[in-house]
């Protein structure tokens, strides 16, 4: 990739970063940059602004809003082809979340040929989380691998601290889809050390609401309750994220034959993740509803 010194490109990029650091503050500097590139006419700006706007509305919680954007930024005519690729890799996950995961894959393909080997290695930790969905954990799994290889490596900017973490933090939830609870733990307190310490205290948070339901499935239910109210006070104002962590919870005590409280959590987190659009975690959280 060339490099670039327009100054809304720079502005564009810097709200990219923004966005698992302060979502909200990102989303205004995405507006504010496409507004300044549509009048002047600069599709690349255009492209990396809505880019910007889809990851942090999509850390807020609005999946809709931010798949909009991302295939406004993939149609934005005369923009470079590398730039179209970046907004269809953040559309992988966007699309498995929102219970698409084969065409999430499909996204991914089309976006490969067009990114450095770096943005590949950041796209294929985006193509694990869909893997996953579809019951293809080996794959997954290599691809976690795979990525994190080449991440760990990289020359360490916030966006490679960020996927880097982020490849630990879906490695982890494989390998506890796999009943894998102890490797589960360990590539999800690698990501808590590696977001903190790069000062990604969304992305933390975020990796800290697997705790609750990883304690219930390696047997520690008072600690699990512990990470749960830990995670339920950081979580506040990111009702998405909330309703998934606690559906999550729920799921295990399911399993942990606490259905009463299962379904005290599932009845707070159905409501959020139908606003969202989440479908793939509002459907579990349904069926999970049904059981109890």
């Amino acid at each position: 990739m060339s490099v670039r010194s327009d100054p809304l490109v720079e502005a564009a990029e810097a709200a990219v970063l923004r966005a698992l650091v302060d979502p909200q503050q990102a989303l205004h500097a995405g507006r504010t940059v496409l507004a300044a590139a549509r009048r002047a006419g600069a599709p690349e700006a255009e492209v990396i602004a809505l880019r910007a706007m889809a990851l942090a509305s999509r850390e807020l919680g609005d999946l809709l809003a931010a798949e909009h954007c991302l295939r406004q930024a993939i149609g934005i005519p005369g923009a470079p082809s590398d730039r179209r690729a970046q907004a269809r890799l953040s559309l992988v996950t966007v699309r498995t979340e929102r219970g698409h995961p084969l065409q999430a894959l499909r996204v991914a393909a089309l976006a490969w040929a067009y990114l450095s080997p770096l943005d590949r290695a950041k796209l294929d930790t985006q193509r694990a989380v869909a893997l996953a969905h579809l019951g293809r954990h080996q794959e997954a799994i290599a691809a976690c691998d795979r990525s994190l290889r080449a991440l760990v490596v990289a020359p360490g900017t916030i966006d490679d601290r960020r996927f880097l973490a982020g490849g630990l933090l879906n490695r982890g939830l494989i390998h506890a889809y796999r009943g894998d609870w102890d490797a589960a733990m360990s590539d999800i307190g690698a990501c808590l050390q590696i977001a903190r310490h790069a000062g990604l205290h969304h992305l933390a948070r975020l990796s800290a609401a697997n705790l609750p339901f990883l304690s219930v499935r390696r047997g520690d239910i008072a600690g699990a309750f512990t990470h749960y109210r830990e995670a339920e006070d950081t979580l506040f104002g990111f009702p998405e994220r909330l309703a998934t962590m606690r559906a999550d919870f729920a799921g295990a005590l399911l399993a942990a034959h606490l259905p009463g409280e299962a379904r005290a959590m599932l009845s707070l987190a159905v409501p959020d993740l139908e606003a969202s659009g989440a479908r793939v975690a509002l459907a579990e959280a349904r069926l999970k509803l049904a059981q109890v």
